[in-house]
């Protein structure tokens, strides 16, 4: 019996350990997705920005060719 409990405590031991490397694991596997999606939206903040600058960019252009430019 002694013999049967030391490998069945080897097993238990082997799997708390396979449990722990899991987690570990997945925990890596979530900061790295975290930081992603933070990296992703600052990203998405820049380009919406600059897209709104280019828009209103545009837009004064088209103003300024409608009422102060002189025609031809």
């Amino acid at each position: 019996m002694p013999r049967d409990a030391s490998r069945a405590r080897r097993v238990f031991q082997a799997l708390i350990l396979l449990a722990a490397m899991a987690v570990a694991f997945l925990a890596g596997m979530l900061t790295e997705r975290l930081q992603a999606h933070a990296e992703r939206d600052a990203m998405l903040r820049r380009y919406d920005q600059a897209l709104r600058e280019h828009r209103a960019r545009v837009m004064e252009a088209e103003k300024w060719q409608q009422s102060g430019a002189p025609k031809r």
